[in-house]
């Protein structure tokens, strides 16, 4: 008769597990009769607890097997928790009388208990304050949130309580649950000045607790001082105010055209120009980079010229026809290349009744 043997080489008997997830490893042999012949290869499962979860692992050159699962999220931690072991294998073999192959199935078992580890505490988180806290009305409302996970269970509830209260669980108040299981929470909590301590503690369903506090400061806002005869402004704040003000302009277009704003047109352009002569821009310090530069000149032929000043008449300048303009009618022609003959007559100031007349 063929038999089928399987052994648990780790872990050891009640023994405790650094964790609550392991490793059960083993060998298995197989001693079969004659004529008959494995088909296939040797199957081993592992099951982690009386109602854990069952694993199916293979079997190294029909002789070596190992497999990792976890105990159960509801077995609390310290409780001892057995790992079974089943193997089993299909033989081959040939019936004379029937002149038929028929099969056999065997199995084997085995079983280790062993510890699960102790408690761990949930992890609590809380996010920072940014301490001193400055406040100019009193009392001030914070808000405090942080989350909570749980090591071995899921969290059953997140508590806390400030300085002052008594101990005990009748103290302890409960945050809003901002997230599933926990994962999330907010508070927001009216403070007073001065020195704070908030506690939060998490507490997973096997009762395992975690405390975590956090300290902070509240300060009023320093009042503003107001020397005697400083100005203030409508609001009583000091200030420094004068005639001089400044005021942003900022455009607003309202047309997906872009165009007329960008070319950034004049209303006025002499008036501007003006302005520049009068605040000196047209000194020459090379303050600018031209981008684009237009000329437009003309020109004419020089017919007559005076050498030296001219010396002023008695009695004020006043338009005198000399004879050869009088003759030639030259102070009535216009154009660069027509100018009246004589310097001396282009000199003279004129009406345009004088012109014409």
């Amino acid at each position: 008769m063929s038999t089928l043997t399987v052994q648990i080489s780790s872990p050891q008997a009640n023994t405790q597990l650094p964790s609550r997830t392991f490793t059960v490893s083993g060998t298995v042999s197989l001693q079969t009769t004659s004529g008959r012949s494995l088909v296939g290869q040797i199957d081993v499962e592992v099951r982690f607890g009386i109602n854990g979860q069952t694993m199916a692992t293979k079997v190294a050159n029909n002789s070596s097997w190992n497999c990792t699962g976890a105990a159960l999220a509801g077995i609390p931690p310290n409780s001892s928790v057995t790992a079974f072991v089943t193997a089993s294998a299909t033989l081959r073999f040939f019936v004379p009388a029937d002149r038929a192959w028929d099969t056999e199935d065997i199995s084997a078992s085995a079983n280790v208990t062993v510890q699960l580890p102790g408690p761990r505490p949930p992890t609590l988180t809380i996010a920072p304050i940014n301490s001193p806290v400055i406040a100019a009305q009193l009392p001030i409302t914070i808000t405090f949130t942080g989350s909570a996970i749980g090591q071995d269970a899921p969290i059953a509830l997140v508590q806390y309580y400030v300085e002052g209260w008594p101990l005990g669980s009748a103290a302890f108040y409960s945050p809003i649950n901002t997230g599933g299981n926990w994962a999330s929470w907010s508070l927001a909590l009216p403070v007073p000045p001065g020195q704070h301590t908030i506690t939060f503690r998490a507490m997973d369903r096997f009762g395992t607790v975690k405390e975590e506090a956090l300290s902070f400061t509240v300060q009023p806002q320093t009042p503003i001082v107001i020397p005697p005869g400083v100005k203030t402004t409508l609001s009583g704040a000091p200030t420094t105010s004068s005639v001089t003000s400044w005021t942003r302009l900022e455009p607003q277009c309202t047309g997906a055209d872009m165009g007329t704003s960008s070319s950034a047109r004049l209303f006025d352009p002499l008036w501007m120009l003006t302005r520049q002569w009068q605040m000196g821009e047209f000194q020459a310090e090379d303050a600018g980079t031209p981008i684009q530069a237009r000329v437009r000149a003309t020109s004419a032929m020089v017919r007559c010229c005076y050498c030296g000043e001219l010396p002023e008449p008695k009695g004020g300048i006043t338009f005198q026809h000399c004879g050869t303009c009088l003759r030639s009618n030259a102070h009535a022609v216009r154009g660069p290349c027509r100018a009246a003959r004589h310097a001396s007559c282009q000199r003279k100031r004129c009406t345009h009744a004088e012109l014409c007349g």
